[in-house]
């Protein structure tokens, strides 16, 4: 599934990647969220998680992201288990920042497992759920554009009926 509109982005756990391109594309960041909509609008839109605000040495620029892959799993309705992934995550995608989110002991021991390890290294290396396209600066400038030729456009016309009413 492809979108193109953080409204559109589901609201229940995941894995997430943010994907950077300068030239080349790359895993700039993983996370994980209870809540996925809530977590890329906190990276992407807010900007006041501790990766986008600068808290760390090394943090996301926002600006860079053109795409947010998700993964969903049955068993991330459980925060240990979406933790464990996660673990799994920065081994299998190699991000250049990964989450610096504490660990629990829950976590760590359902990654030792050797079957969750196995499934969730398949599940990351198939195809995500879905993914976000992030507009570029100059694609979001010529959207803008558009958009102001369009509501001139609207405006003239609404003119003109406000006219044709005073006229009668």
């Amino acid at each position: 599934m492809f979108i193109t509109s953080l409204s559109d982005l589901q609201s229940g756990p995941a894995l997430y990647a943010l994907y950077g391109d300068d030239g080349r594309r790359y895993v700039a960041y993983v996370g994980a969220g209870e809540g996925l909509r809530r977590r890329v609008e906190a990276h992407l839109v807010r900007r006041d998680s501790a990766e986008a605000a600068g808290a760390q040495a090394v943090g996301i620029n926002a600006d860079h992201v053109r795409e947010v892959a998700w993964w969903e799993h049955s068993r991330f309705v459980d925060d240990d288990a979406l933790q464990a992934g996660l673990i799994m995550a920065g081994e299998v995608l190699e991000p250049a920042l990964r989450s610096r989110e504490h660990i629990r002991l829950k976590a760590r021991e359902i990654f030792a497992d050797a079957v969750f390890r196995a499934e969730m290294a398949a599940l990351l290396r198939g195809e995500p759920t879905g993914r976000l396209l992030m507009p570029s600066q100059f694609e979001q400038w010529q959207l803008l554009e558009r958009l102001a030729h369009r509501v001139a456009q609207l405006q003239t016309r609404l003119d003109e009926l406000q006219d044709g009413q005073q006229n009668r």
